[in-house]
């Protein structure tokens, strides 16, 4: 939940060749971050991403798509990147787990196919 730089600097203190970083977007979103510098600076670093939606104003997590975080520039970034780690999605379940996991794979899976 801080800038790309900033990790990247601890880390590098630190001296832990296996010490990773798990990257959010939308905390990154939430803090605004930016998230083309942060992979620029931390891609080796980056071990796991969670894919979150979240309301900027509010801070709410949302339904992917439902929220402000910039997914498509994540997607872009992850390809470039050839990103091949976990994502991990980090959504509400609301009142039908069921449901909420339909939406936001299908969600994923149609943001995943556009070129």
């Amino acid at each position: 939940d801080m800038e790309g730089v900033l990790i990247k600097d601890f880390i590098s203190s630190l001296s832990l060749d296996r010490l990773g970083v798990l990257y959010d977007t939308g905390n990154a979103n939430a803090y605004n971050l930016n998230p083309i510098k942060d992979f620029s600076v931390l891609s080796e670093h980056i071990y796991e991403i969670h894919i979150k939606d979240r309301a900027s104003i509010t801070g709410d997590t949302m339904r992917l798509g439902m929220g402000d975080t910039p997914l498509e520039l994540y997607k872009d970034i992850l390809d470039q990147h050839k990103w091949k780690g976990p994502l991990v999605l980090e959504t509400p379940t609301f009142k039908n787990f069921y449901e909420e996991a339909f939406h936001n794979i299908n969600f994923l899976n149609t943001l995943m196919e556009k070129v």
